[in-house]
């Protein structure tokens, strides 16, 4: 991520993330390389664990997955994307939220249902 802008109030950001930094290494061969789609939803750990209601000092949100991933185009490594992320407060101490990559006037790809947990430090 180069850019991000939260929002406190709706927990929810805009970012820019680009992959010019992944390299692949001899013999990998990818559909999707796994370091574009962990840069892709880190907006949603973002606003969940940097928003003004958190503590870092004793909390943490972690990636727990997501619902549905679709990709309608192929990234590129040259390509520079913005992400736009809302999380929402749900049951225990997950929190649920969908992400969106938009280009020009379309989706690029699309996150339903991110989900993030929380984890106290004291039990890490």
């Amino acid at each position: 991520m180069t850019e991000i802008i939260l929002d406190n109030t709706p927990i929810e950001a805009s970012s820019v993330v680009s992959f010019w930094k992944v390299k692949l290494q001899a013999g990998q061969t990818f559909h999707t390389h796994p370091a574009y789609i962990d840069a892709l939803t880190q907006s949603a750990r973002f606003v969940t664990n940097e928003n003004d209601k958190s503590n870092l000092d004793i909390e943490v949100f972690v990636n727990h997955g997501w619902k549905s991933f679709q990709l309608f185009e192929k990234l590129e490594n040259s390509g520079t994307y913005e992400t736009l992320v809302k999380m929402k407060e749900g049951p225990g101490k997950l929190w649920e939220g969908d992400l969106v990559l938009p280009r020009d006037e379309r989706i690029v790809a699309s996150f339903k249902g991110i989900i993030v947990r929380l984890f106290l430090m004291s039990l890490i």
